[in-house]
């Protein structure tokens, strides 16, 4: 599925450009390929078929999604996304984890050329969850830093996933924050996983409509699976 960044103040479309060789003249040049905002945001079928759906499909941008239904964490983060300048971003991919309960990285963009004039590639988001994680699932997430001596540590938090949307949306959000403030659209605060963490920790607050930090009852561990039980 295509996304298209949505106009906000008419700001220069970026372009990337590929060094070739002139089969003429044999020296070489750059050739511009037109990148005007559309990037691709794919999902594989393991994970949306894992994420809940409503019964009646909603179009975004004139066109279903791939499976005709209506994923609300998907709009979700779908809508949150476009609000920003998307201009950098290629591509946002979702993965299916077998092992490991969540993951994401980013992929900086690359200059070529002397002066350092002309982009490669720009950003590569890539994130990725289990849809086989055993919900309600609980698991410490950092949200600050702290100095004791000479060492650094990290202050967490238990956090609640009731479902494989709020755990999409989070790490959704994490990366998200990644990308902008690589891109400096974001300029307070610092890079590393609390400041990414407290970013998607707020998407999950707005998508769930409940504190995600207040943990209860019996919930799934992300290390070992067995059911325990978070003392009230």
């Amino acid at each position: 599925m295509k996304v298209t960044w949505k106009d906000r103040g008419q700001l220069p479309t970026l372009n990337t450009w590929t060094l070739v060789r002139n089969s003429r003249t044999q020296k070489k040049e750059y050739k511009r390929n037109d990148h005007t905002g559309n990037f691709a945001f794919d999902l594989e079928d393991d994970v949306m078929h894992g994420l809940s759906t409503v019964v009646e499909p909603v179009r975004v941008n004139g066109s279903l999604f791939s499976d005709g239904k209506h994923h609300p964490a998907v709009t979700f983060v779908y809508n949150k996304l476009v609000k920003n300048d998307c201009r950098k971003l290629e591509e946002f991919k979702v993965t299916a984890l077998p092992k490991r309960t969540w993951s994401y990285t980013i992929t900086n963009p690359q200059r070529i050329g002397k002066g350092r004039r002309y982009w490669k590639h720009f950003y590569a988001a890539r994130m990725g969850v289990n849809p086989n994680t055993l919900f309600p699932h609980a698991e410490k997430i950092a949200i600050g830093s702290y100095k004791m001596g000479g060492d650094w540590g990290y202050e967490e938090q238990l956090v609640e996933f009731k479902s494989l949307d709020e755990l999409f949306v989070f790490v959704a959000g994490a990366l998200t924050y990644r990308f902008l403030k690589h891109d400096k659209q974001i300029e307070e605060g610092r890079l590393g996983n609390p400041s990414s963490n407290q970013y998607g920790l707020e998407w999950l607050k707005e998508f769930s409509g409940s504190d995600p930090m207040v943990v209860r009852g019996k919930h799934f561990h992300s290390i070992d699976d067995e059911f325990w039980v978070q003392k009230k």
